[in-house]
């Protein structure tokens, strides 16, 4: 990570000097020298940050250039927050603000002239000590390539393939423990039972406990199910709170009001009418069974737990009446199978010479039946030529750190991470901020990776970059995906437990990142990230030193409301801060002192009660993701034109614009939900590289200058129009990146197929109001894989999907069209559907015959239905045929 830190010090420094020449007149000489200085430092680190691992004298070498730069990086900022400063006070003279100049350009010199001397002490430090031989300190072989040299399959990478939206669970091993889970749970005895799965970590408990939770017998039997994590670092409150908002319609102002008791009352008060599953994963200690089991009542009636847990105490002393389900390793033919599986995601099947197929099996071996550990193994070599020569530089790695006495996952885990690039470090390294289970969407992941750096752009911009990075982390098993959007593009996504946990001990050992809310209650002096996974008015009071931070993310595990003296004293340490993250901290005004904010690149206010934002905010130059969804924001102020950075702006629907000129915004890639207005005539057009566009308001009135400023933006993706009546005809054929399309409002007639875009994949239609039947249109579409029908987008009685239509269609939903009565599916229609909802349709009489022989389909989703069509489709029902073969039903 020493690397990271000099390499991304380098990088922003280079830009500095190429965009800020006058800026940095009087100190040139000196940056000059300081850069070249670490250049040439960066280049042995390649191999130092590999081998201080193993070598102490190494570490404390690589520490120390780390904490250089990270000086030389504070010296920096500081000197541009100064300048910015001075450029901004208007009211300075002339004069005066010279002289500061002069004086700020001598202590700059003496700082950079400081930091040189500590930098020559460090180099001559590593001749001193004998630590100067490159290919001594490189130690056993890398894997295969060095940690410069991993970015060659991230170029070559494709931007886009083709994958299921539904996420599909892999089980090599354990089926036979899946069929005895089922019958555990749906048959036998009456009593509330506790069934646990016991394994160490890695593997699979939660892997089969989400497998059986999802199977669709299992979700008919129960009343109600409801899955929760407890983890190590557990809170009871929070447990309960989690089930509580699952299974009842309270809401979260509701449930924050109940006080330890109350919850475990009115949790068992519901539970008592109701036959239910609940899954409680990764339990620690049976004083977390002992505080939660009180809520769980035994009504005689089959309810059921299913827990997950390392230790075997815990599972005896749940229910000592049930043995545990003690997962084995998985055998040689199994381990072999999990493997392929991932070094060949596409074809498991694929062929090995004898030779590779000899040293993969020896690998596989070494991973001693674990399955996380072939996961993430088969993930690396994923991304490796398929060379003897690169599989048995990784086997001999191996073998040499099990030797050491490294434990399995560990010894992955290094060999995974030290073989990324130091970019693919810092992304992967980033998301051990979010918390435990977290799913993190990958949007604004992304957008936090640009904010901070973490890449670099080259022909393509950084988002783009970004997305790549996130890909390749996904091809080597570092992240799991949880869902893709309908375009192939991951849309949320965690990482596993261990390598989380793993991640964060690293992290901690280079000041890369520090979480605020565990029981690890220190606070490393020089951190550069921050995640505050308690309360804000908590982490307060601490008094820590702010001023090295980077970024700052709030995760509230409840509403948490801020006071304007606490802002105000948060606020103020946060000099050269980049990323502030506030989601969900109830904050009615943000301080003045964010204007001191030079440096803030992504400010996030999302659900916060913000109803102004202060004049101060103009200061925010570098300014590049700015997000008030769900904010009380009703004017978004002109003062932001200032921000002729700005990438993504997000605001609420109730949000108006104070005559703000759009066309300042050239790098706009994201706009989101803005009224329309003047500005989509004058300006919009030129907002090229728009790739995310929501506009809403009366857009009929701008009809023309609507249509005609969009088909200019060629790089649009998606595309949300909500107008207040109706909607003006408008044609996307020339559109050939758009793969997300909303329309809300009046349509006088629906497009023909040739006028959609050509690569649509997700359509959205709300309030629509069509007369004629839209499927025989839709049903063309080549590339519909979502299609989403809400609140009378069709007014008519009966809807045919004819023969040979929606051939990619994937999931479907139909909400809300009260006139519908008939819906046909002819033979050979959407035969891939997987997902099916159907809300509010209240004059729909029956489920279409058809649906019986389509065998893709994995999900059904029936709710605010009539009792007469549930009944119908309810085990033993007329239409119970339709639906039987569907594993997850939901009615």
């Amino acid at each position: 990570m020493a690397e990271s830190a000099v390499s991304f010090f380098l990088v922003n420094l280079k830009k500095l000097m190429m965009e800020e020449t006058e800026l940095l007149l009087g100190v040139q000489d000196q940056v000059c020298s300081l850069s070249n200085e670490l250049e040439w430092i960066c280049t042995f680190l390649k191999y130092a940050d590999i081998k201080c691992r193993r070598n102490d004298l190494v570490k404390i070498w690589v520490n120390q250039v780390r904490e250089v730069a990270y000086d030389a990086d504070d010296v920096i900022d500081m000197f541009v927050l100064k300048i910015e400063r001075h450029r901004q006070r208007n009211l300075i003279t002339k004069t005066t603000r010279m002289l500061s100049h002069i004086i700020t350009l001598h202590n700059i010199g003496k700082k950079i002239e400081d930091i040189k001397t500590r930098m020559t002490e460090i180099s001559a430090n590593k001749g001193k000590y004998m630590i100067d031989d490159v290919e001594e300190f490189s130690g056993s072989k890398s894997t295969g390539r060095s940690s410069a040299g991993a970015s060659s399959s991230i170029e070559s990478w494709p931007m886009c393939r083709r994958y299921k939206i539904v996420e599909k669970i892999e089980v090599v091993g354990f089926e036979d423990y899946e069929k005895m889970l089922v019958s555990q749970l749906t048959e036998g005895m009456k009593r509330r039972a506790v069934i646990s799965i016991v394994g160490m970590g890695g593997l699979g408990k939660t892997t089969i406990a989400q497998k059986v939770y999802n199977n669709g017998d299992v979700k008919d039997h129960f009343d109600c199910h409801v899955w929760v994590r407890i983890s190590k670092n557990y809170n009871s409150k929070n447990a309960l709170r989690s089930i509580i908002k699952r299974v009842m319609n309270c809401t979260s102002e509701e449930i924050e009001k109940l006080k330890g008791d109350e919850l475990a009352r009115k949790l068992h008060k519901y539970l008592k009418e109701k036959t239910y599953l609940i899954v409680l994963d990764d339990v620690w200690c049976v004083k977390a069974w002992d505080e939660l089991k009180v809520a769980f009542p035994d009504e005689m009636n089959g309810s059921r737990i299913l827990l997950t847990t390392r230790k075997e105490d815990v599972a005896s002393y749940a229910d000592a009446r049930k043995l545990p389900y003690r997962l084995r390793f998985l055998s040689e033919a199994e381990s072999w199978d999990l493997f392929c599986r991932n070094v060949f995601p596409e074809d498991a099947g694929s062929d090995f010479s004898p030779y590779l197929e000899k040293i993969g099996r020896e690998i596989a071996t070494k991973c001693e039946g674990l399955p996380l550990a072939l996961v993430v193994l088969g993930g690396l070599l994923s991304s490796k030529k398929k060379y003897p020569s690169e599989w048995q530089d990784l086997l001999t790695n191996i073998t040499t750190q099990l030797r050491e006495g490294k434990n399995k996952i560990s010894t992955i885990f290094d060999l995974s991470y030290t073989d990324l690039t130091y970019n693919l470090k810092s992304c992967f390294l980033y998301c051990s901020l979010f918390p435990l289970d977290f799913e993190i969407p990958a949007e604004k992941l992304i957008q936090l990776w640009v904010a901070e750096g973490l890449l670099l752009e080259k022909w393509r911009s950084a988002e783009e970059e970004a997305e790549e990075h996130l890909e390749e982390l996904v091809s080597r098993s570092m992240i799991q995906v949880i869902k893709r959007s309908s375009d192939g593009r991951v849309k949320t996504c965690r990482v596993h437990h261990i390598l989380r946990e793993l991640s964060i001990i690293e992290s901690k050992e280079t000041h890369f990142l520090h979480i605020h809310g565990t029981q690890d209650s220190t606070f490393p002096t020089k951190t550069r990230r921050l995640a505050i996974h308690s309360q804000v008015a908590e982490y307060i009071p601490q008094k820590y030193s702010t001023s090295y931070l980077r970024s700052v993310l709030c995760f509230t595990l409840k509403k948490e409301g801020l006071k304007s003296s606490e802002a105000v004293l948060f606020f103020r340490g946060l000099k050269l801060i980049t990323v502030l993250d506030l989601e969900g901290v109830l904050i009615s005004k943000l301080p003045c002192e964010i204007g001191n904010m030079i440096h803030l690149r992504f400010l996030g206010l999302r659900n916060t009660f913000i109803r102004k934002l202060p004049s101060s905010i103009s200061n925010l130059c570098y300014m590049e993701t700015l997000d008030l969804r769900s904010v009380l924001l009703f004017v978004l102020p002109n003062v932001i034109r200032k921000m002729q950075r700005l990438r993504h702006l997000y605001v609420d629907q109730g949000g108006k614009i104070d005559h703000l000129e759009f066309g300042c915004f050239r790098n706009l890639r994201t706009l989101w939900m803005i009224e329309a207005g003047s500005w989509i005539r004058e300006d919009l057009a030129k907002s090229t590289n728009m790739i995310k566009l929501g506009i809403f308001g009366d857009l009929h009135m701008h009809g023309k200058a609507l249509n005609d400023a969009v088909d200019k933006l060629y790089k649009l993706r998606s595309l949300k129009l909500k107008a207040k009546t109706a909607l003006p005809a408008m044609y996307f054929s020339r559109h050939l990146h758009l793969h997300k399309l909303s329309l809300n409002g009046q349509l006088e007639r629906l497009l023909h197929p040739s006028e959609f875009p050509p690569s649509l994949s997700k359509l959205t239609l709300s309030a629509t109001e069509l007369k004629q039947d839209p499927m025989p249109v839709l049903g063309k579409l080549p590339n519909l894989r979502i299609l989403k029908l809400h609140k009378r987008s069709y007014v008519g009685k009966k809807m045919v999907c004819l023969t040979g239509l929606f051939s990619r269609l994937e999931v479907l939903e139909l909400t809300d069209l009260p006139e519908l009565e008939l819906w046909e599916v002819q033979e050979g229609a959407i035969q891939n559907l997987v997902c099916l909802f159907i809300n509010g349709c209240l004059s729909l009489k029956m489920l279409p015959e058809e649906l019986s022989c389509i065998v893709t389909i994995s999900e059904l989703c029936v709710t605010n239905m009539p009792a007469e069509f549930k009944q119908k489709i309810q085990e033993n029902g007329d239409d119970w045929y339709k639906i039987r073969h569907i594993p997850l039903r939901t009615i």
